[in-house]
């Protein structure tokens, strides 16, 4: 708790107030350790847990990616992503990927990092798709960019922050026509939206929608 509000020194205090930590107490400080950029010193505590014979789990190693990538870590990082899948045997999940991802985007090997999203058993996620378009504008790469930008427009077609991102590669490239498609492309999604309503909105017309619905199944 203290961790995620970003009271590292509390978090830290009462962890060291445990006299035998587990697994769990390892792990959370880990963690929150990595979120609040304190990346070597999760690492530290990570090297403590092996010492202590205590062996890490898939939460563990999120902890740990998670701490490289802040770190700027990458050859390390890559060495643990081995190191869990051979070693450990624990099967990489979609955070496991996310932060790898991310974190060969901000060392700018797109083309590394967009390999490994493309080996991604459950497909692309829009969260490791967003932070390798952002890379990519970080580093001018539009190629890379066009490929990240097509899978998230499917994945997040009324996401404008995707349109905003690539039609900034393209500006930076002076490439103003296609800057302008883009946000042309953005402008019509929205005016295409359908309005939210609220929740009495909702209740209101929910008897009437229904009939609707019953009406539409019969027909099918």
């Amino acid at each position: 708790m203290h961790a995620k509000c970003g009271n590292i020194e509390e978090a830290c205090a009462l962890f060291d107030e445990i006299r035998k930590p587990d697994l769990f107490a390892y792990s959370a400080l880990i963690t929150g350790l990595a979120s609040n950029g304190h990346g070597i010193k999760a690492l530290e505590f990570f090297h403590k847990m092996l010492v202590a014979k205590i062996e890490p789990d898939s939460v563990s190693f999120v902890g740990v990616l998670s701490a490289c990538r802040h770190a700027g870590l990458v050859e390390d990082g890559l060495k643990y992503w081995e190191c869990m899948i051979n070693e450990y045997k624990i099967e990489p999940n979609a955070d496991h990927y996310a932060c790898v991802i991310d974190m060969l985007g901000r060392a700018g090997r797109l083309e590394q990092a967009f390999k490994m999203l493309q080996s991604l058993p459950v497909g692309p996620r829009p969260e490791a798709l967003g932070s390798l378009l952002a890379a990519c504008r970080t580093y001018d790469n539009v190629e890379i960019a066009e490929l990240v930008a097509k899978e998230l427009f499917a994945l997040e077609p009324d996401n404008t922050g995707n349109y905003v991102l690539l039609s900034g590669i393209y500006a930076a490239r002076e490439q103003w026509d296609m800057a302008a498609r883009v946000r042309r492309v953005m402008k019509e999604k929205i005016n295409t939206k359908l309005p939210g309503c609220s929740i009495i909105d909702f209740n209101r017309g929910s008897e009437k929608r229904m009939d609707e619905l019953q009406t539409d199944t019969k027909a099918i």
